[in-house]
């Protein structure tokens, strides 16, 4: 299957798990939502936020809990190995030290995202927990800057890494500036974070799919 073809079909399962996930805060109700945005902690919220009869459905119910936080961890994992497998194909040591970084980043977010780490520094220094992540993001760029010569290699990469922070910045906004019970306030949150996972994925790919282009022409030569 054609690289396009493979974002195509991401995109369209995105989309229809992005309409789902709107639909049951607009339609239903904001708890019901957040059962599935949640942050992983205890899957007992569904007894005390959602009335359900059935035990069937409610045991279905039960195995999406926090789908979204599950989802985006595993994307950033997914993104922190890229990056730690390039330590292996590159012997250019300003490659590794770029991968280095980016692996420890997202292996960072994929742990903040299980463990709530910013939420807790945004306590300890009494701040909105957003402008932590807005801290990292801008650290992320700066990073990004002094290594473009690297990056910018990979084909398509630029457009991934637009979009990424496109929806980091939308994340960020509605976390800090839209009141908690704007609908569909939650699921616009967390989906513009779920869209910047699934960029910075493809992000990862096209820079790890260029080293292995790199290291297959020096040994062709």
């Amino acid at each position: 299957m054609k690289p396009s073809k493979i974002i195509l079909v991401f995109l369209i399962f995105l989309s229809v798990y992005s309409v789902a996930l709107v639909i049951s805060e607009m339609a239903i109700s904001r708890d019901f939502a957040r059962y599935f945005f949640t942050d992983i902690t205890n899957p007992a919220l569904l007894d005390s936020t959602i009335s359900i009869d059935s035990n069937l459905f409610k045991g279905f119910l039960v195995r999406l809990f926090g789908i979204n936080t599950t989802l985006c961890m595993l994307l950033l994992w997914t993104c922190s190995v890229l990056f730690a497998c390039q330590l292996f194909i590159s012997d250019m040591k300003r490659v590794k030290s770029f991968a280095i970084i980016q692996m420890l980043l997202f292996g960072y977010l994929a742990l903040d995202e299980r463990f709530l780490i910013h939420e807790l520094l945004g306590i300890i220094v009494r701040i909105n927990d957003a402008f932590i992540l807005l801290i990292i993001g801008s650290v992320e760029l700066i990073v990004l800057f002094c290594w473009r010569d690297i990056w910018q290699k990979a084909k398509f990469s630029g457009i991934f890494l637009i979009l990424a922070s496109f929806f980091f910045f939308i994340m960020v906004l509605i976390d800090a500036f839209i009141h908690s019970r704007s609908l569909p306030r939650l699921a616009a949150e967390d989906l513009s974070k779920t869209w910047a996972c699934f960029c910075l994925l493809f992000f990862s790919i096209t820079v790890f799919i260029n080293q292995i282009g790199i290291k297959n022409e020096e040994k062709a030569v």
